[in-house]
């Protein structure tokens, strides 16, 4: 069955930057020098209003802040790194963008989706408008004022807060970096997630997005190389699940595009789409840049799903990670195990004496076109405990890997495998998976040590399989123990940029304009 005309073929090319990273992972930060907005701001016209500023000011320094914010966010010269820094600066406590509980927050204002919350990760996954999650009824009107703010100057109103009265203030705002709807930018609301209800799982977006592999299945596959098959198919799978599913069919709208009307990827299988994209044609004219066609807020909201146990993505101690192939970066885009851990350098070496981001950079690179390899490093089993690699108060030692179990992780170039062009200017990206071998199988990597008994595993009542220390008793886990692909070292490099997820690539797409 022809699903479009040869002529009316059209071929995604990505562009110098990634942008949709901060969206994707938004919120994800790491510590910046006092230097960072010096670094990445230059010498731009309008306010330059400090949080601190402004949270010892008067409502025009609190719109005068939210304007300083604004031209970031809107600056049509930010690169990938530049905006990934602007990010980590806006959690940076005492910077130029936070002060104490004076902070910035990003939200739908259709339904207080958080897509950045400059004080509390944990609240990203929540909804602060809708009257089940929340009883900020402040908040929700000072986001109708916005709305009502035409000129998008910024309202401000009073709330309170522990018995004291404080301000708030809001700005509506569309542009390059947030998306072709309108995002709400929020200065001075305190609201943090302790008492807030998290989404369940039918709430999440994407919910109803399945995989052809999932965790469950690695995790239960069976030998060794029945784990290593179902990892390969269970990354390839979630490539295309993120790549097609959330972003194209989802998040995009190609109906805008002149000639485009009637092109409706939705009846479309997988299998159908990747195949159209590795007949995209090489030539064309004319290019209409995603962010006309695409929702970018709501491609990166899907994380969240990305995250819960309760879905295909994450199954213990199985999970996604992502990461740039800049080596000298080396940054963690999305790791589905801990959000913190998340827009860290990878620039840790392991028991075996390996620098881990840089191995898995390289093999990469080496790997054919379109295809992953298999990568053995010593990491933390968040499964068992006893494997860490810590200081004597417990913390992570700075350019150490978090653990000492021996680590198998399958990890592919995301771009290539869909069959994707390399983008100009910034870098490629990493999409990874990993098991921990069982003693008995394979061959242990020198300086690492088996965290897993070659024994089987004990059963809970469900059928499913708890883990075992070494003499088969069932041992407590720590979901917070470890992560695939996390960095450990905090530099004024480390960034996000994040999805995730990754696509959270900046793309065009060039469309052939003639018709068949």
């Amino acid at each position: 069955m022809k699903i479009i005309k040869k002529k009316k073929v059209f071929r995604l090319v990505t562009l110098t930057g990634v942008f949709l990273c901060a969206l994707l992972l938004a919120g994800v930060f790491s510590g910046v020098s006092a230097f960072a907005h010096e670094a990445i701001t230059g010498s731009h016209n309008g306010p330059s209003t400090t949080a601190s500023e402004a949270a010892t000011g008067d409502a025009d320094d609190m719109k005068n802040f939210l304007q300083h914010v604004l031209k970031h966010i809107t600056d049509p010269d930010y690169n990938y790194r530049s905006f990934s820094e602007f990010r980590s600066a806006l959690n940076e406590d005492g910077g130029v963008f936070r002060s104490g509980s004076f902070y910035v927050i990003s939200l739908d204002p259709t339904d207080g989706q958080v897509i950045i919350h400059g004080a509390d990760k944990s609240v990203e996954d929540r909804r602060l408008l809708s009257s089940e999650d929340t009883e900020e009824e402040d908040l929700r009107m000072l986001i109708e004022d916005a709305k009502a703010d035409t000129d998008r100057e910024g309202v401000c109103r009073e709330y309170t807060r522990d018995g004291e009265t404080r301000m708030a203030c809001a700005v509506l705002q569309a542009g390059r970096l947030l998306s072709t709807q309108l995002n709400a930018i929020v200065a001075g609301y305190d609201i943090r997630g302790t008492d807030l209800r998290k989404l369940e799982f039918g709430e999440l977006l994407g919910h109803n997005i399945l995989l052809d592999v999932s965790a469950d299945q690695v995790e239960t596959a069976g030998d060794l190389e029945a784990q290593k098959d179902a990892l390969r198919g269970f990354v390839h799978s979630a490539i295309e699940a993120y790549f097609i599913d959330f972003l194209l069919k989802e998040s995009c709208n190609f109906s805008m595009v002149p000639g485009f009307e009637n092109i409706n990827l939705t009846p479309l299988t997988r299998d159908q789409i990747k195949g159209l994209i590795e007949q995209f044609s090489a030539g064309g004219e004319g290019s209409t840049n995603l962010l006309n066609v695409c929702n970018t807020l709501k491609s990166s909201l899907y994380r969240s799903v990305m995250r819960s146990e309760d879905g295909p993505w994450k199954s213990g101690s199985i999970y996604l990670f992502a990461m740039d192939d800049d080596v000298d970066v080396q940054r963690v885009l999305f790791n589905g195990l801990d959000a913190q851990l998340e827009d860290k350098d990878l620039k840790v070496f392991d028991e075996a004496g390996q620098d881990v981001g840089k191995l898995i950079i390289n093999e990469v690179r080496d790997a054919l076109y379109g295809e992953g390899v298999f990568v053995k490093y010593c990491w933390d089993d968040p499964d068992y405990e006893g494997d860490e690699v810590r200081d004597a108060d417990g913390n992570p030692i700075p350019g150490k890997t978090p653990g000492k179990s021996y680590k198998l992780s399958y990890v592919v170039d995301m771009l290539d495998y869909m069959g994707l062009p390399a983008p100009s200017g910034s870098p490629k990206y990493i999409f990874g998976s990993g098991i921990y071998p069982k003693e008995g199988e394979g061959e242990l990597l020198s300086g690492c040590e088996f965290s897993r008994a070659g024994k089987a595993e004990p059963t809970d009542d469900d059928g499913t399989a708890e883990p075992t220390d070494d003499d088969g008793t069932a041992e407590p886990t720590d979901d917070d123990g470890g992560c695939a692909v996390s960095g450990i070292g905090d530099t004024p490099q480390s960034t996000t940029f994040n999805l995730f997820l990754v696509a959270s690539v900046l793309f065009s797409v060039v469309f052939l304009r003639r018709r068949a």
